[in-house]
């Protein structure tokens, strides 16, 4: 069975066989922005959702992670942060419970699992 992700991205349910309870993205909401170097952005949904993590496409109040990709390869953004990571910020300033990885630390999260 497949989940819409988004417009354009489909990611099969996790499978259950791979769930991981220990790890830290386990039971956790998501979100990636940015281009990430070593994987395909449906793929590393679907490590997060075999994983046990919860995939969202947008930063709201219930993202526990926004995973930072680089941003060197968006032509509108010319140097300028995403607006998920601007939202990040802003929930965070806030006092919200969110985190921000880089891109190696969600490898490092990942490493065993692959």
């Amino acid at each position: 069975m497949k989940s819409l992700v988004n417009d354009n991205q489909l990611i099969m349910d996790s499978d259950k066989s791979k769930l991981e309870v220990d790890n830290l993205l386990y039971g956790k909401v998501c979100v990636i922005t940015g281009t990430l170097e070593y994987l395909f952005r449906r793929e590393a949904m679907q490590i997060i959702a075999d994983i046990g993590g919860i995939n969202a496409d947008n930063v709201t109040k219930k993202t526990n992670y926004l995973i930072l990709g680089n941003f060197e390869y968006n032509s509108i953004l010319k140097g300028e942060k995403s607006l998920k990571l601007k939202k990040a910020e802003k929930y965070i300033l806030e006092g919200q419970d969110l985190k921000i990885l880089s891109e190696n630390v969600f490898y490092d999260l990942i490493d065993e699992y692959e």
